[in-house]
C-alpha cells in the first residue's frame, strides 16, 4: 500500500511498539486534526494485528444532539471512563450535524455487541431518546471461521470468494 502512496498506520503487534488502535487513531488520523498539516496523498489504511479479533459497533445519534451529549455515550461504553471491559470507543462527526460513536470491542468473549446494546439502553434510559441508529461493521469472529472453514480447498475458496463479491455488490445496489 505504501508504495502505492497510501499512508499505513501500523498498531497491535504490527507496530513496533504494539501501539494500541485507538492511540494510532489519536495521534495520526484527520479524526482529531481538522487542520491541513496531515500528509496528502491516496488515504490512510489502518493495519494491525490485535491479540484478539477486533469487532466495530457504532452508535449514530441523532441531528441536534449536543456534543456534551454524544461524549457522555462515549464515556458510558468505553472501558478507560468506567464502561464496559475491552471497549474503546471515540465521538466522531457525523453528517447533518450529527455524532456518532464508533466502538472497537477487542474481545468479544468478555463484551459481545449484545452488550453494547444494553448499555446503551440503560443510557438512553437516563439521557434520553437521542440514538438514530447503531449498527456492527465490517466482520465478525464467526464469519471469519465460516470463511476459513469454507476455504479449505481450491473450490470451497472461489465459491467463498464469489459469495462475497455477491453479497458486496449486493450492499453496493441498496
Amino acid at each position: 500500500l505504501e508504495v502505492l502512496g497510501v499512508d499505513v498506520l501500523y498498531y497491535g503487534n504490527a507496530h513496533p511498539s504494539q501501539k494500541p488502535l485507538a492511540d494510532v487513531r489519536r495521534e495520526s488520523t484527520q479524526f482529531f486534526n481538522t487542520s491541513n498539516t496531515h500528509k496528502q496523498g491516496k488515504g490512510k489504511a489502518t493495519v494491525g494485528a490485535p491479540e484478539f479479533f477486533t469487532e466495530n459497533y457504532n452508535i449514530r445519534l441523532r441531528t441536534g444532539t449536543p456534543k456534551k451529549i454524544a461524549h457522555s455515550l462515549t464515556k458510558h461504553v468505553r472501558e478507560r471512563d468506567g464502561g464496559l471491559r475491552f471497549v474503546e470507543a471515540l465521538t466522531l462527526p457525523y453528517s447533518q450535524e450529527r455524532y456518532e460513536v464508533a466502538c472497537n470491542l477487542l474481545n468479544t468473549d468478555v463484551t459481545s455487541m449484545r452488550d453494547i446494546e444494553a448499555r446503551l439502553k440503560t443510557w438512553e434510559h437516563a439521557a434520553g431518546d437521542w440514538i438514530e441508529t447503531s449498527y456492527r461493521v465490517g466482520t465478525t469472529v464467526q464469519m471469519n471461521l465460516d470463511a476459513l472453514a469454507g476455504a479449505q480447498t481450491k473450490m470451497g475458496e472461489e465459491s467463498y470468494n464469489q459469495l462475497v463479491r455477491e453479497r458486496f455488490h449486493s450492499r453496493i445496489m441498496e
